[in-house]
């Protein structure tokens, strides 16, 4: 297992004749990122978990980073960005901290359609975690 530099974020990969190289420059306090080759050829991940608490706008910066050294190779991020949006087909809570989520997703959407990335999330009928949840 690959984990940032404060254990949020982490890559597991599950294919014991791939080759994982950690992409140092870009393994810090804001994800984890390995190029990891195999059978199937190569492929750029990476992983970020953008804290609640904390202003987004370091993130897009990141990817951007990440997007531009994996320009070579097809890539995937994985992102907890404690953010709604309908884009990624999340849904809006009820309570006041909802609303500050909606406007992380903003954000991160503006900056998805930028960046040509595309959200692979699958609909359901209930939210992602809420601390709020009974």
């Amino acid at each position: 297992m690959f984990t940032d530099r404060r254990g949020k974020a982490a890559i597991l990969v599950d294919q014991k004749a791939a080759i994982c190289m950690p992409v140092e420059t870009l393994t810090n306090e804001f994800g984890v990122c390995l190029v990891v080759k195999g059978s199937f050829g190569s492929i750029f991940l990476c992983s970020a978990y953008c804290q609640f608490d904390a202003p987004l706008e370091p993130y897009p910066r990141y990817m951007d980073a990440v997007l531009l050294q994996a320009s070579e190779t097809p890539a995937i991020l994985g992102l907890d960005a404690n953010a709604v949006f309908p884009m990624w087909l999340s849904k809006l809570s009820w309570h006041a901290e909802g609303q500050a989520n909606y406007s992380r997703g903003e954000l991160l959407s503006e900056w998805m359609l930028e960046a040509r990335a595309a959200a692979l999330n699958q609909s359901t009928e209930v939210n992602t975690f809420d601390k709020y949840r009974q």
